[in-house]
This record gives structure tokens, C-alpha cells and sequence, in this order.
């Protein structure tokens, strides 16, 4: 069977057997980006197109992924439709020149490329087939072996409720800090799906070939935060441990939600919950990201012409950044909307400090006396992070993304936590009104 390839929702009509496009009659939106939907990053323009790969005009090229060579030069793999995943080189060290290498990666019937590094040397494409997320492996980078079973079937997600067969997508994959791997997946959209209802997961391995599903929901409905549809992810690491996350997100006529619909991005201090999100392209999808040996950063992305098919794109997008560094105010005392485990806000004298302990409890103390004055009694729990969310609730999550404790704060976007010389510890809105103190709770009317 072949796989449903998710590249452009509303350009293509999925099929069980394989992409067809949508008939005739079907009525494709309109992608010209209004005056107000300019996003993060700055659009270089089309790289590659069906017409590249032998492709019929009108069908996609797409999904890519790319990794930097040992000679500073950039690989790309893509799923051409009838073709298979294909692969493109660049001409030089800018990623923003490309001629299609000769041959086939891996067969017709294969799609969603997404190749990884393998810890001894090599390379391990990651592509979805049929019920879910295979692999095949490769010294050279151009002959891949596929390898026995699934890494994660679409039942092992939770998707089969949701989804017809074949329902995981996107996998992309990051290593941690302690020599684990962890990788993030969505969902894949139905033939005649409207548009939304998407979410994104994810799995941890030792050997990128076992992996098992992580609780919870990184993006999407069941998110601790960002709760809008969200689709084919791509995991960047960043330099300070954080990870950035870009997506697809479209939500659909009558959604009700304001936001250009295209691709996002969302950095997580931990990898598990992500609390803001920046726009970055109008309509792309399919987003593969990439540092280049100059340090610059490019993102490439999908989008398709009716009259072209699916294209692969290029934009040079600025650097993510996960804010968790206190601000210093007037008044005295540092001002936060995130604290680790093991991290601590202090007032302005350091008499009083408020820690996330690694128990998983958050404590105020006079540090002076030596003294506890008020916890959030959530100790002997896997820690995840304290965080201001985007809506102006303070919750505090455990490792896998459940809410422990909230103050009830909803509805002040850009609020802010404050530790005050008096002890007293206090969430502010966005225009510095008191809204929660830990000696009288919720200030809201």
C-alpha cells in the first residue's frame, strides 16, 4: 500500500492508495499572503519542482529533508509522487542552489522522508509506509537498506481513532543531553478532512529503532499550552538545549482564530512543553531546518501552484530563542515567566527566593531564617517546568506535561511573576496590576 502524504492539505486530496490531486471542481484557496502576513522569516524563493524529477506538472514534489554534508554542501531528500523519495545536492555551501542526484533512494510507495545521523557513522532515513514510521539505513547517504518493522504504528500513537491507516507523520528526531533520542510525529489528515484537528506527539528511544510514546501532547488539542491544529513537524536543537519545533498549522474557515494560516515555530526549554509560538511563513508546510556551515539558519518549505504542483522553498529565518532569562524592573526584583527545575527567582535584597525544587515542589523561603513560607505542595513529582503561559495562567507541569497546580490567572496575556523585598510573591499583568499574591490568591474581580 502506498502512504498518504500530507504535504499540502489543501492542495492535494490524500488517498489511501497513494496522492492524487484534488478534481477539478474542487476549490483550492487563495495563497496570495494579505498586507498583514508577513512572517519571522524571509522567503528566497523556489529551489526544486516536479518538472526537476520527472514529475507531471500539477502533482507534488515534497516533504523534505536536509543534512549538511562532510564538505559544508547540503543533502536533500524529498518524496516525488511516482517516483519515490528522491535526493538533490547543492551546488555550493549556501543551501540555495540544488541539481537532482540520479537514481531512487527508496521506491514509489515510501513518503515523508527524514533523515538522522546514526550514532556510528551513516545514515538512517526515517519515512512513513502504509500503518506507520519505517526506516532504512545507508553508509553512503544514496543506497538505503530498508530495515525490518515499524518504528511507531499509528495504533502505538493513539491516532487510529482519529485518522484512517498509515496516521503517523513527520517523524523528526533529536538527541538529548544523556545520549537518548526523542522524536516528534503528527497525525496525518483524511482524504476530504476539513482543515484543523491536528496534533503533534512524541517518543523517546535509546537506538533510534525502539521507541516509546510519550504521554501527553506536545501541540495541539491536549497541549498544557499551544492547543491549535498543528501538522508535520520538524525538531531543530539549539546550542543552549532548547528545542524548536516548526509546524503547519491551518486551521480552517470559520476556526474563528485570527492567525495567518502557514507555517510556525515554538522553542521548548525541556522538549515537552512549548508555551508561545512565532509565525514564520504564509502557507508553507512540510518545514525541514537547517544551520549551514556559515552559522545561518534556513528553513525548507512546500507550497503549491496549481498549475506547477508541489514546490520545495527556500527562507533564511532569524534564530529561535527560548525565553527564560529574568528581567530586571523598576521596582525592584527580577521579573520571570518561566523557572526550571532546580532554578529560583530572588527579590531584589536575595532575603527571599522562590525555588522549583528537583522533588518537583515550588517553594518560597525566607533564605535568611532558613524557613519554607508557602508551597504549592506539589513535591514528589517528576519536575517539568513553572511557567506563565501564553494566556497569563502560572502552572506548574510535571515531566510529561500534566498541570500540577495552576493560580488561575487565564486571560492576562503577558503577564509576569515577581518576588518582592516583603516576602510576598505576586503575578502581574501585562500593565503591572497585581492579579494573583500568595498571601491573598486571585486579585481578579
Amino acid at each position: 500500500m502506498r502512504p498518504r502524504m500530507s504535504f499540502f492539505r489543501t492542495a492535494f486530496s490524500i488517498a489511501l492508495m497513494g496522492l492524487v490531486p484534488y478534481e477539478a471542481t474542487a476549490q483550492l484557496p487563495d495563497q496570495t499572503p494579505p498586507s498583514t502576513a508577513a512572517g519571522a522569516c524571509t522567503i528566497v524563493g523556489q529551489l526544486l519542482g516536479p518538472s526537476d524529477f520527472g514529475v507531471a506538472a500539477g502533482l507534488p514534489l515534497a516533504d523534505t529533508s536536509a543534512v549538511l554534508l562532510p564538505d559544508g554542501r547540503v543533502r536533500m531528500y524529498m518524496f516525488a509522487q511516482g517516483v519515490g523519495i528522491v535526493s538533490a545536492v547543492s551546488v555550493g555551501t549556501d543551501g540555495a542552489s540544488f541539481v537532482p542526484e540520479a537514481g531512487v533512494r527508496l521506491p514509489d510507495g515510501r513518503g515523508m522522508p527524514r533523515a538522522v545521523a546514526m550514532p556510528g557513522g551513516g545514515w538512517r532515513l526515517f519515512h512513513i509506509n502504509g500503518d506507520g514510521i519505517q526506516s532504512a539505513v545507508s553508509t553512503d547517504g544514496l543506497n538505503f537498506t530498508v530495515e525490518d518493522g515499524f518504528r511507531i504504528t499509528s495504533e502505538a500513537a493513539g491516532f487510529t481513532g482519529s485518522t484512517a491507516g498509515g496516521a503517523t507523520s513527520g517523524a523528526t528526531v533529536t538527541q538529548l543531553a544523556d545520549g537518548r533520542y526523542r522524536m516528534y510525529f503528527s497525525d496525518l489528515p483524511r482524504p476530504g478532512d476539513a482543515p484543523g484537528g491536528h496534533w503533534i506527539k512524541s517518543a523517546i528511544s535509546t537506538d533510534q529503532l525502539t521507541w516509546i510514546v510519550e504521554e501527553g501532547v506536545r501541540l495541539g488539542a491536549g497541549a498544557p499550552v499551544l492547543t491549535d491544529s498543528a501538522e508535520h513537524p520538524f525538531a531543530l536543537a539549539n546550542p543552549d538545549g532548547s528545542v524548536t519545533l516548526y509546524y503547519g498549522k491551518f486551521m480552517g474557515p470559520g476556526s474563528g482564530s485570527a492567525n495567518p494560516e502557514g507555517l510556525y515555530e515554538s522553542t521548548s526549554v525541556d522538549g515537552l512543553t512549548f508555551t508561545t509560538e512565532t509565525y514564520d511563513v504564509y502557507f508553507g508546510n512540510d518545514p525541514d531546518a537547517l544551520r549551514l556551515v556559515d552559522g545561518s539558519l534556513v528553513v525548507y518549505f512546500g507550497l503549491f501552484d496549481p498549475a506547477v504542483g508541489g514546490t520545495i522553498n527556500l527562507a533564511r529565518c532569524p534564530e529561535p530563542v527560548a525565553s527564560t532569562t529574568p528581567t530586571p524592573t523598576a521596582g525592584g526584583g527580577s521579573r520571570i515567566t518561566q523557572i526550571l527545575p532546580g532554578g529560583s527567582l530572588s527579590s531584589a535584597s536575595g532575603q527571599y527566593s522562590v525555588v522549583y525544587q528537583t522533588d518537583g515542589n515550588f517553594v518560597l523561603y525566607d533564605v535568611l531564617a532558613g524557613i519554607a513560607l508557602w508551597t504549592t505542595g506539589t513535591g514528589g513529582t517528576a519536575p517539568g517546568q513553572a511557567v506563565v503561559q501564553a494566556d497569563g495562567n502560572f502552572v506548574i507541569y510535571d515531566a510529561v506535561g500534566n498541570a500540577l497546580w495552576a493560580a488561575g490567572t487565564a486571560g492576562n496575556p503577558g503577564a509576569y511573576l515577581l518576588l518582592h523585598d516583603d516576602g510576598n510573591f505576586v503575578i502581574y499583568s501585562a500593565n503591572a496590576e497585581p492579579i494573583w499574591s500568595r498571601l491573598t490568591g486571585s486579585l481578579l474581580p
